[in-house]
């Protein structure tokens, strides 16, 4: 059994124990993970409390509290990929990272999830694609053949990725994006929800619509 510390008390924290939960009960002997508790970073208050709520979890201390927490391992429940970066960087000394594939996601033949990523469920990830470190799929998503996912980058619900795409580093794609084949997402960009990118993306950029500017 993993002794998980949870960063991060929102939506995504909410969805990743709702897929421990379900790796737990299919478990057929001990189950897997046990959360010793969420942490947040004091700087941003827990909005919805109550998401916890009869789920045998809470917060239980700040990022300062992770490495003392008798956590075997952590992950980084956070949605912003700046935010994710900034919390690994903060913890990665004190403890391992864990990766977490919800039992609903599909990987086929090939498919490698680096350290620390939490794919959710109901997405596709199709032969040899590449996920990086500490990245977030959301659920639904379909990432194509051959397509390479930058560490730190966040697929948000919906997002389709077709064949031999790149995406850099830290980048955030919206809810309902596509992106078409063989084109480049450069690192710390931006694809807004809904936007079809049919060129490639500049490093920092900003794009949004149908097709993508």
């Amino acid at each position: 059994m993993i002794r998980l510390a949870v960063i991060g008390a929102a939506g995504i924290a909410s969805n990743l124990l709702g897929a421990i939960e379900l790796m737990n009960a299919q478990a057929a002997e001990a189950p897997p993970f046990h959360v010793v508790g969420l942490f947040v970073d004091p700087a941003y208050p827990v909005e919805k409390p109550s998401r916890f709520a009869g789920r045998g979890v809470d917060v239980v201390g700040t990022l300062a509290d992770v490495g003392s927490s008798g956590a075997d391992r952590f992950i980084a429940a956070v949605g912003y990929p700046d935010a994710r970066r900034a919390v690994v960087e903060r913890i990665a000394g004190a403890l391992p990272a864990a990766t977490l594939v919800h039992p609903t996601t599909d990987l086929a033949t090939g498919v490698t999830v680096g350290e620390g990523s939490f794919l959710n469920g109901g997405s596709q990830v199709s032969p040899l694609a590449r996920i990086g470190r500490h990245v977030y799929v959301a659920q639904m998503c379909s990432v194509g053949h051959d397509t390479i996912v930058g560490d730190h980058t966040s697929l948000m619900p919906g997002t389709l990725l077709s064949g031999d795409v790149t995406i850099g580093e830290g980048v955030l794609v919206g809810s309902g994006a596509i992106v078409l084949e063989k084109l480049t997402i450069g690192d710390g960009a931006v694809v807004a929800a809904g936007a079809v990118v049919v060129k490639d993306v500049p490093a920092g950029a900003l794009v949004r619509g149908i097709p993508a500017r």
